[in-house]
């Protein structure tokens, strides 16, 4: 120990010694970095990205200047490492300077040379807007291209219009004609690609008709001015009065000239064979008239005119009335007021003056010239929501003539939008009310009685309601009732029965409110006037839909918010293929309508299913592979009823389905309610659904029994499905095999769709035609197809109330579960019947329901199950 110590000391004294003598030939001597050297990577990206390495012998750090910047900041790092750079395009001189461990460097230059690939196969795609004539989408594209400039030609001394890559630009032309443009691809570097293309812009050229309203990009609204007038299209001016909208409108100068004005051309010619009366929204700020004149007319022998006066208030309607107010001027130079047009009136020119005698000056707007829909008079049932009917409701005995108002108390019985108000002014008489105008007679021998909605401010006030003849006077009839309510909608019916003459003529209707009591200004308002059938006769089947003497009481249910949906007998909208009646049944599943949403109506007895269990119905769906439930109830207890479902094929046309009751009707009840279920399983989309000829027809079919597969076009596998999210049934059925493959390549299988949140018990349940034969076994195959590997399927037997031995018992049951092991093929799973302790050979079990999934809530997944069988 003590002979280490002391060649240790000896060691330390030696160094200590060599350190501190600088002339001592043993001395390490100091070097600088040499073979300095660096490796240069440049991207081919045309980023400008360079990866420098250098190395050196001797180096510990290195200090990097790139050379593309003034007073620049080495860049150091270690010996071994690397360093990236970006460049713009040029020739740059990097600077390496390699430092040793002594702080002794060694220093190398080298030349960098960035160029970038120019852009190549440049594109451009030129195309006309759709929307507006004048405007152009430009969308260029090239390789190696990081921009593009676009010059439209329309300007000297244009600036371009920067295009992203992968974008459009747009531009709009002041005027038509042919246009170059010049597309630069800009890329890294300096180097650029162009093309050239000419566009011919055409502007607007779709012809020109009423109504006239300046906004369609695509007309050409040419107007032929005359005496110093000139025309042209601006943004509207003055959003306020008649014409609020920020819409485009003409512009008329005046320079002060007589007879200053120009013309339209139209096309189509305007058919004054109907409607005489044309409006027009003007601006002016001066009070000034306004001529209209229409010429061209058949053979251009008559010319007619109109004078309106404009207010000088700013936007106003004008209304040229053709047919009270024209001044007619003839070829000879005579005129004439007030005659009717010539043969069909079609005039292809309208010309406006502005003071035309006179010497107004300015500039004035017009906008919406329109002709006014010709309006025809009401006819029973009168509902008052119509635009094209004129509802002239002329008061008489002090009152002021009732109009039709927006409905002030949409509730109860009547949500209409409209309805009328008659207010019985105070001080007037107590005979005073409104008469209406019909198109017609009222017809009638289908009833006599008319029912009317009625709103009054209070109970138990009397309403009276008449029918006149509008030609002759003192024929007539009337009848009265009374309010029950105040501030609320009811119906009160009319009964005219014995007082009505079914050989005179009655087109003309009064309504008297307070009739008897003088006027204390209040308002009534009525709605929904219609002639009702004398007597109501149910239904029954078969229905047509074609009589107007039974009442097809259909009641709808199920919407978002459990209110009705919207049903009733209407024409039939598509009157073509297999169905051309006249009526037919619409159901409207309003969007949102919860999943059991549908229609039911009251038969007049009960259904005779006793010669027969299928129903037919013609049915009209927007959509193929949509299900139809159709169920049959017993009106006096909602306990007793059976379901059956079909399918639709196609779309938008007829097509009669077939609902097989067999096994799920008792014939010992009674079903004397219908019920249909358009779309069954589904939230509502907001479609309408047709239906029509519901018939009974003798049914050919027979239930299954085991074993079975199918395949059999005469048994009724009448699947009824259960336990989805709103206790509503699985969608279940036969349908062709969709996988024909492997272990099963039938025709036929069944289908059971455990919907999404379907209950963790949801299935399918299917009577057979008798207990089940266990004498050849008691072990159940069936075929299984479903979308994953291990999930639950459960079996069950039921002793059912709706098998053909009517005596069912709840209590009698055997259920067994088996697991499917491959996903998305055909497997053969099976139940052995005697591993349920109650199970007996001697109950009869003649109801068979699988549960797919079972135990899981559904996640909208689809199973198959075919050929089962029995050992």
């Amino acid at each position: 120990m003590k002979q280490i110590r002391l060649l240790t000391l000896a060691f330390t004294a030696l160094l200590f010694a060599s350190a501190c003598s600088d002339d001592d030939s043993v001395g390490m001597e100091v070097k600088a970095p040499s073979n300095v050297q660096v490796a240069l990577t440049v991207s081919q990206d045309n980023t400008g990205t360079v990866t420098v390495t250098p190395s050196a012998d001797g180096a510990s750090s290195f200090q990097i200047l790139f050379g593309d910047v003034e007073g620049e900041t080495a860049t150091e790092i270690n010996a071994g490492s690397s360093t990236t750079h970006t460049y713009a395009e040029g020739t740059y001189t990097l600077t390496v300077t390699a430092v040793g461990p002594t702080g002794l460097t060694a220093q190398i230059t080298q030349t960098v040379n960035i160029s970038f690939a120019a852009p190549a196969n440049l594109t451009v795609d030129i195309s006309i807007s759709e929307s507006n004539p004048f405007e152009i989408e430009v969308t260029p594209s090239a390789d190696n291209a990081t921009m593009f400039e676009v010059y439209f030609g329309d300007a000297e001394n244009e600036e371009p219009t920067s295009v992203n890559v992968g974008e459009t630009g747009n531009h709009i032309y002041e005027a038509a004609g042919t246009y170059t443009v010049r597309v630069v691809a800009m890329g890294a570097g300096a180097a650029t690609a162009e093309d050239s293309q000419e566009i011919e812009v055409v502007g607007a050229v779709d012809p020109m008709g009423l109504p006239i309203t300046f906004d369609n990009l695509l007309v050409n609204y040419e107007f032929t001015t005359f005496n110093g007038a000139s025309f042209a299209v601006v943004d509207n001016p003055d959003q306020s009065g008649e014409n609020t909208e920020a819409s485009r409108v003409g512009a008329i100068t005046n320079s002060g000239n007589n007879y200053e004005g120009g013309s339209f051309t139209l096309s189509p010619a305007v058919d004054f064979s109907g409607s005489k009366v044309i409006t027009m929204k003007f601006w002016s700020d001066v009070t000034v008239p306004v001529l209209m004149k229409f010429e061209g007319g058949v053979s251009g022998e008559r010319q007619n005119e109109v004078t309106a006066t404009h207010g000088g208030t700013g936007w106003e309607t004008l209304t040229f009335n053709f047919g009270t107010d024209a001044v007619k001027s003839y070829i000879d130079g005579s005129q004439g007021v007030g005659e009717p047009f010539v043969p069909t009136g079609q005039y292809a020119v309208m010309t406006l003056f502005i003071d035309g005698p006179g010497t107004t000056a300015g500039t004035f707007y017009i906008d919406d010239v329109q002709q006014e829909v010709a309006l025809s008079l009401p006819q029973l049932p009168a509902s008052f929501e119509a635009a094209d009917v004129a509802y002239e409701l002329l008061g008489f005995g002090g009152v002021d003539p009732a109009i039709v108002i927006a409905n002030p108390d949409a509730s109860g019985i009547n949500t209409s939008a409209k309805v009328v108000q008659l207010t019985k002014t105070a001080g007037a008489e107590t005979w005073a009310g409104a008469t209406m105008q019909l198109a017609g007679p009222i017809d009638f021998s289908a009833g006599t009685s008319v029912k009317v909605k009625v709103w009054s401010p209070r109970a138990g006030t009397t309403i009276l309601f008449k029918v006149e003849n509008s030609a002759v006077e003192g024929i007539a009839a009337e009848a009265s009732n009374s309010t029950s309510v105040a501030n609320a909608w009811e119906e009160l019916t009319f009964d005219l029965t014995g007082l009505v003459n079914l050989s005179n003529s009655y087109d003309k209707l009064a309504l008297f409110p307070d009739f008897g009591v003088a006027g204390q200004g209040e308002d009534f308002y009525f709605d929904d006037v219609m002639l009702a059938a004398s007597e109501v006769v149910l239904p029954e089947l078969p229905v047509d839909f074609e009589a107007a003497d039974i009442a097809y009481s259909w009641v709808g249910f199920g919407s978002v918010d459990f209110g009705e949906i919207p049903s009733g007998v209407i024409p039939n909208p598509d009157a073509s293929g297999i169905n051309t009646s006249g009526y037919v049944v619409q159901i409207s599943k309003t969007a949102g309508a919860q999943v059991w949403g549908g229609s039911s109506m009251n038969l007049a007895g009960p259904i005779d299913f006793a010669s027969g269990t299928t129903i037919k119905m013609k049915v009209w769906s927007p959509r193929a592979g949509t299900p139809i439930l159709f169920k049959v109830e017993d009106s006096g207890n909602s306990n007793i009823f059976a379901e059956a479902s079909s399918t639709t094929t196609v779309a938008n046309t007829w097509e009669e389905l077939s609902f097989d009751f067999i096994g799920s009707v008792n014939l010992a009840n009674s079903y004397d309610k219908i019920a249909v279920f358009p779309d069954f399983g589904s939230i509502g989309a907001g479609e309408d659904f047709y239906f029509d000829d519901i018939s009974l027809a003798t049914s050919q079919s027979v239930l299954p029994e085991l074993p079975v597969d199918f395949e059999s076009t005469n048994t009724a596998y009448n699947w009824i499905g259960f336990g989805s999210v709103d206790f509503g049934a699985i969608p279940a059925g036969v349908i062709s095999n969709p996988d024909a493959s492997g272990i099963n390549t039938s025709s036929n299988v069944l289908q059971i769709t455990k919907t999404s949140g379907a209950q963790v018990w949801g299935g399918a349940s299917m009577t057979l035609a008798g207990a089940v034969d266990f004498t050849s076994g008691t072990t159940i195959n069936i075929k299984v197809w479903s979308p994953r590997a291990g999930t639950a399927i459960l079996l069950k037997f039921e002793d059912a109330d709706s098998a053909p031995d009517g005596n069912g018992n709840p209590s009698v049951i055997v259920e067994v579960q088996a697991s499917t092991t491959v996903a998305g093929a055909w497997e053969e799973l099976s139940f052995d019947l005697t591993t349920f302790g109650a199970f007996s050979t001697s109950n009869a079990y003649d109801r068979i329901a699988l549960f797919p999934d079972f135990g899981a809530s559904g996640a909208g997944e689809t199973f198959y199950f075919d050929d089962i069988t029995i050992q």
